[in-house]
């Protein structure tokens, strides 16, 4: 068993790979992080709930870029962008794209549309493009340069697992072995199928709704979900339905023998590179976030320095559990702010605008930062160039602040419902997370907290019940045990998401997924995350292409068009 505390050793049959960093590897990566990205908006905005697209990246770039480095010739001007030998380092150059350009979705899921439905903003967003991109770009570049001193922190010195992250960087070295392309081969295709088959479901159930209201609402992507999440955290969000050192931070200019991180130093990212990054994007969020939304520099650089603070808690977290909380825990950022704002006198919706501001500044620097550090473990794993992922960070952060935006702004017009509920309350995405930012916003910012007493007790013994379980988990109960241990994220997830059958089809995923493990190992451990990835992919991609049809007036809301 290789450990994942430390770089895979040299394998001394593997290639020189003299390109790294590819305009292939980049284009590639940015694509399969935009089908992910364009999953989880849509997944968002049904449960809350989004997925990395690490391993997605991994396995379908080696599929693409494998066989395409076979056909084209290494020389000629083609050959100079496309051509050349697929080896492990580039593979992670796509992965590295693919993870960038599919972040920054959790931001339209939830405090963004949160903003529309309090009426801070105009009505459509279509109406705010060049504000929501200023955001995005806001949160996104902030959280990419501020997370390489996490890599030496968390990574080098901490040595956390990042299961996933780890996940990947195992399956880019498997692929790139001597059995690689038969393993690949048969992964790609049970992703292909799996993600075929379940997007034309998807389009023919949006025809044909009785196919899935017969008994209950069937959704692959949860099933999917569920096989990804494991039994821990998918009864957990069905539990809440059914029961109720800095200065280490800057390197010496030459490779001490004794330094753990034996990363040549050519290879690591120039100090002079994140740190004029970080400074000119803190300019940047403070002007936009000044002239845009009527933020001070102080309120301004306050949220970003919550970002930096949350970002610890949630890379500790990713990195031990592979859940990352930030989205739960920067609501912390919006009890300060509402505290800044009553005592600055505010109206109320200057209040409110403020506060969700703010939050999108402070939970999206650090969803970013997390993701962009489990990306340098993989690589680091893998022994890949920092250098070189930082850029491919880059290429994918500016992908992901436009390609978010598209997707947001595509889904509200096919389906208004998100941002303006009708008067039956309901709609095709619950929206949980936009619920749950938005009911924040309005109790901080209210003069009178609008929570009943009941409310307010229940929420402070589930907060004491939650700290006992993780201080109790921690210092406590032997680690064999911790699989039986409730997943208060999950839980509270559970109670803000209105329909039940999203847990259920999770529990039935992770279930299925037992037996699996159990009656064919070898089967379980080939094909898993392909079909997971392909439910999940499939019903996203397929949800995109509901919302083109509703725009154009052919979906399935049409009686005429019903089967």
């Amino acid at each position: 068993v290789i450990p994942s505390s430390r770089p895979f050793p040299v394998d001394p049959d593997e290639m020189e790979e003299t390109h790294q960093l590819t305009v292939r590897a980049v284009f590639v990566g940015c694509v399969l992080g935009a089908v992910v990205g364009a999953s989880n908006i849509y997944l968002g905005l049904k449960t809350g709930f989004t997925f990395g697209p690490q391993l997605f990246g991994a396995i379908f770039g080696f599929a693409i870029l494998k066989p395409l480095s076979r056909i084209i010739p290494e020389s000629g001007l083609l050959g100079k962008f496309m051509g050349g030998r697929f080896g492990p380092k580039e593979n992670c150059t796509v992965q590295s794209a693919a993870t960038a350009s599919g972040g920054l979705g959790i931001l339209f899921v939830s405090a963004i549309p949160a903003m529309y439905r309090l009426g801070l903003l105009s009505k459509f967003p279509q109406q705010d493009v060049g504000k929501l991109i200023a955001l995005a770009a806001s949160a996104g570049f902030f959280g990419v340069f501020f997370v390489i001193p996490l890599r030496r922190y968390y990574i080098i010195h901490q040595k956390l697992t990042f299961p996933t992250p780890a996940a990947a960087a195992y399956t880019i070295r498997s692929l790139h072995s001597n059995l690689g392309a038969i393993v690949a081969k048969k992964k790609s295709l049970a992703l292909l199928y799996t993600f075929a088959t379940t997007f034309v479901y998807k389009v023919i159930t949006n025809y044909a709704p009785g196919i899935v209201t017969c008994v209950f609402t069937v959704t692959p992507a949860f099933f999917g979900a569920g096989m990804l999440s494991g039994n821990n955290a998918s009864w957990s969000f069905s539990l809440s339905k059914d029961a109720l050192n800095p200065v280490s931070w800057f390197r010496r200019k030459e490779l001490d023998p004794e330094d753990e991180d034996q990363t040549p130093i050519e290879d690591r990212i120039p100090t002079p590179w994140w740190t004029a990054g970080l400074f000119l994007s803190t300019i940047m969020c403070c002007a936009i976030l000044a002239t845009l939304f009527n933020m001070n520099v102080g309120e301004a650089l306050l949220a970003l320095i919550l970002g930096f603070l949350f970002s610890f808690i949630g890379v500790q977290s990713a990195g031990q559990t592979d859940v990352n909380p930030v989205t739960t825990v920067a609501k912390a950022s919006q009890l300060i702010f509402g505290g800044i704002g009553k005592g600055a006198h505010l109206a109320l919706n200057p209040s409110q605008m403020l506060n969700l501001s703010a939050g999108v500044i402070t939970a999206g620097s650090a969803a970013q930062a997390c993701d962009m550090t489990g990306d340098l473990k993989t690589g680091y794993l893998l022994r890949a160039k920092p250098r070189n992922q930082f850029i491919a960070q880059l290429c994918g952060a500016v992908v992901a602040i436009f390609l978010t935006t598209g997707l947001f702004i595509l889904f509200t017009k096919a389906t208004p419902c998100i941002l303006y509920l009708p008067d039956s309350g309901k709609c095709t995405y619950g929206a949980p997370s936009v619920a749950a930012w938005a009911a924040v916003a309005v109790a901080v910012s209210s003069p009178n907290l609008p929570i009943p007493p009941s409310s307010g007790y229940t929420a402070i013994a589930l907060g004491i019940a939650s700290v006992i379980t993780v201080v109790a988990k921690h210092y406590w109960i032997p680690k064999k045990y911790y699989s039986y241990i409730p997943n208060w994220n999950a839980i509270g997830l559970g109670f803000v998401v209105p329909q039940v059958f999203y847990s259920i089809a999770m529990v039935f995923g992770c279930t299925f997924n037992v037996f699996w493990k159990r009656s064919n190992p070898a089967s379980f451990d080939m094909y898993m995350f392909a079909v997971a990835a392909g439910l999940v992919a499939g019903e996203g991609l397929g949800g995109v292409f509901q919302a083109l049809l509703a725009i154009i007036g052919v979906d399935g809301s049409s009686k005429r068009l019903q089967l």
